[in-house]
């Protein structure tokens, strides 16, 4: 085992994710699509990106959720979707640039290969990686005909007038349609961290296509991958808000600016000793939920479409160390297939909570794979 920045490894049991390669044949060589963003290698292609996963706060939104919350904060946890609601409040500035580095499902550096996983789903969104398969798509157009006798859905402003201060009955579910529709619809939902990561994954499939010409206008919410680049790079994130005991991890970055770098591209390459793999390790989670954020599976996500996750290619980002990642079977015949594949049950499998000061390693044969990988596609340098 060696550090991933060199150095010498204390003396300890490795702790791994599977699939790791047994065989030259098992070996996952990174694919040439996510490439590093370096400016001066990466391919530039008349692409214009728009970003609008993330909606503009909504005026009043955060006085009707104070005045719900006290009367209804139990039955938001007991469905874990209470960390969820309260993250919408946070006013997250655009960081452009950033976002555009990050857009790429998995990048790769001359140090390590990184990527957005569901623990950062969980913790920066308020995600659940837990849930059942529902569709919800439905009886939000329900709701909207329910109530204006059309399936047109209303302004969000003519929703929260209708509803807002009235006695109404159904004012709380009135509330949870306009989130849900301001955040999620139409779409169909099964844990809200699963599909949230597959539409990333998807968006950024797109806009990296070489195939796409013109403006490409991207739903998924790419301003948690600005969140988890922010968590990351400490020489590219401003200066963190102080957290309020109740506050969310997102409250650290709530109305902040993003700081002035002159070539976002180059400065990321270049980062790898300031890089923050598990800047959660402190955050509680359950093994259950530890557990679904560390196996490689199928995410299911908006239109049913399907991706891969897989946290074994970087499993210091879950505190755990890093050896050459083999491959993962597909399971993704349907999105019924799919879901039961992320769904099932945690069973015969040993699961190492690693403790929270622990550094993470890569093994001796993961650095020279990683070295010669990246020499072998002009990303390198001799000697690193």
């Amino acid at each position: 085992m060696v550090p991933p920045n060199g150095g010498t490894p204390p003396l300890r049991t490795a702790h791994f994710l599977n699939p790791t390669a047994t065989s030259v044949q098992d070996i996952q060589t990174p694919s040439p699509i996510f490439a590093t963003p370096s400016s001066s290698k990466k391919e530039i292609t008349p692409v214009e990106v728009r970003f609008r996963g993330r909606p503009f706060q909504q005026k009043n939104w955060k006085t009707w959720l104070d005045k719900l919350q006290p009367q209804h904060e139990s039955t938001w946890k007991k469905a874990e979707i209470y960390d969820a609601i309260l993250t919408s409040i946070y006013d997250i500035k655009s960081d452009g640039d950033l976002r555009d580095v990050s857009r790429d499902q998995c990048l790769h550096f001359p140090w390590g290969e990184a990527t957005i996983t569901l623990e950062d789903m969980m913790v920066l969104g308020g995600y659940s990686v837990l849930g059942e398969s529902k569709n919800l798509t439905k009886a939000y157009r329900e709701a909207c005909t329910f109530k204006y006798g059309r399936t047109q859905p209303p302004t969000y402003s003519a929703w929260m007038n209708q509803f807002m201060g009235s006695g109404s009955s159904i004012k709380h579910k009135a509330f949870l349609v306009l989130w849900l529709s301001k955040y999620f619809f139409p779409l169909v939902l099964r844990g809200f961290s699963p599909h949230c990561s597959s539409s990333i994954c998807r968006d950024a499939n797109c806009s990296c296509s070489k195939n796409k010409l013109g403006t490409v206008t991207l739903w998924a919410p790419f301003h948690l991958v600005q969140l988890w680049a922010w968590e990351r790079f400490g020489t590219l994130c401003p200066k963190p808000n102080p957290i309020n005991c109740g506050e969310l991890r997102s409250a650290r970055w709530h109305k902040l600016g993003k700081l002035k770098v002159d070539n976002v591209r180059d400065a990321i390459d270049y980062v790898g000793e300031c890089f923050q793999w598990h800047p959660y390790a402190a955050v509680a989670k359950s093994e259950g939920v530890l557990a679904r954020c560390c196996r490689a599976s199928e995410l299911v996500g908006v239109d049913d479409c399907i991706e891969q996750y897989l946290p074994h290619r970087v499993a210091m980002q879950v505190g755990l160390d890093q050896d050459i990642p083999g491959y993962f079977t597909r399971c993704n015949e349907t999105p019924e297939v799919a879901w039961g594949n992320y769904n099932r049950p945690i069973i015969d499998e040993k699961l190492y909570i690693p403790p929270r000061l622990v550094q993470s390693d890569v093994t001796d044969r993961y650095s020279k794979w990683w070295r010669e990988t990246m020499l072998a596609s002009g990303l390198g340098k001799e000697g690193r």
